[in-house]
């Protein structure tokens, strides 16, 4: 059997995310908002990564702001990938960090 990891970006993305880890698979949320993710029950809490800069909230409708969070944080998100992900065969991203 194949091995993913379920990693969401952004509200949407986590929601996924949050229902594959529902089916037992790994996964790990990523978000500018802790207020987002709090609303996800199956996804390990050491696996969800707030990525806000300057506690300005979400990225709402802002892609911009999900880009330079994300640019900002990408070493902490990637380490937590490398972890969770040692045995995965594949790495499943749902993206869509500020409304795209």
């Amino acid at each position: 059997m194949l091995n993913f990891l379920v990693v969401g970006i952004g509200q949407c993305g986590n929601k996924f995310a949050d229902e594959f880890a529902g089916c037992h698979m790994k996964a790990i949320a990523v978000n500018t908002t802790d207020k987002d993710m709090s609303k996800l029950s199956n996804i390990d809490k050491q696996n969800l990564i707030n990525i806000s800069i300057n506690n300005n909230g979400g990225a709402g409708k802002t892609p911009e702001i999900g880009q330079i969070s994300m640019m900002q944080n990408i070493e902490a998100v990637c380490r937590r990938i490398d972890a969770v992900g040692q045995d995965a065969d594949y790495i499943l991203l749902w993206a869509g960090l500020g409304g795209g």
